[in-house]
């Protein structure tokens, strides 16, 4: 008894990736590539969380703060003030300026 196929092929890691690579070059909504290259979106939101996931695995999001002396000096304040203040603890704050 011979089985046909009725879903869409099984795709790659690679071929995955490629996909979501070139959605994100496309400027076209995820339903709409999705539909061009039939695909489920399902599977489209599924595998660009996977390769997301990846991503943040293997960098950090986040820098070092340098907090050495020298940078601690306090630094002229334009009049206005700054725009955004953090408050970081252990007596540090953060001032973003315009």
């Amino acid at each position: 008894m011979n089985k046909k196929s009725t879903g869409n092929p099984r795709r790659t890691k690679a071929q995955w990736s490629k996909l979501i690579s070139d959605y994100t070059k496309s400027n076209l909504t995820v339903s709409a590539y999705c539909e061009a290259n039939h695909i489920s979106s399902a599977s489209f939101y599924h595998w660009r969380s996977v390769f997301r996931s990846n991503d943040t695995n293997s960098a950090s999001s986040f820098i070092e703060l340098d907090t050495s002396p020298a940078l601690k000096q306090a630094v002229d304040c334009p009049p206005s003030g700054p725009a955004i203040e953090l408050e970081l603890g252990n007596g540090m704050t953060l001032r973003v300026y315009r």
